[in-house]
């Protein structure tokens, strides 16, 4: 009896965790070890978060273009069940590819609103003074 409640109070918080959004936000962090995906609604909660580690890539493996792809179709997955059809992306990091997001975001029929890149620049602060002579 315990099990059968269980499963379907599941069922019931499953079904209301998938709302529809026409507009979400995509937040893509690329770092030289591993890539970041974030899936927000336009408040800023978070929907879906993925990772090339968390699809299954280890290592050298995670900066690859197929891990990229993997991740990409994970999130297209999930964008496709909550009905999303425009996209603002946020991008930051090094070796950004960013043709490969637009290509498999444009055969999943998903328009791309705004692009924008956050990649921080460093800055390595104000000169050192001199050192001391003797």
């Amino acid at each position: 009896m315990l099990n059968n409640i269980n499963t379907k109070e599941l069922i019931k918080r499953k079904k209301t965790l998938k709302k529809k959004y026409k507009i979400c936000k995509l937040y893509i962090k690329k770092t030289i070890n591993n890539t970041f995906v974030t899936l927000t609604n336009i408040k800023g909660d978070t929907i879906t978060y993925y990772s090339t580690g968390k699809v299954g890539f280890k290592g050298g493996k995670k900066t690859g273009r197929i891990a990229e792809e993997a991740i990409m179709n994970e999130i297209i997955n999930s964008c496709i069940s909550i009905k999303v059809k425009y996209l603002f992306i946020y991008y930051s990091g090094t070796y950004f590819n960013m043709n490969l997001y637009k290509k498999i975001l444009k055969k999943n029929r998903i328009r791309i609103l705004m692009l924008i890149n956050n990649t921080p620049i460093n800055y390595n602060g104000c000169r050192k003074p001199k050192p001391r002579r003797l």
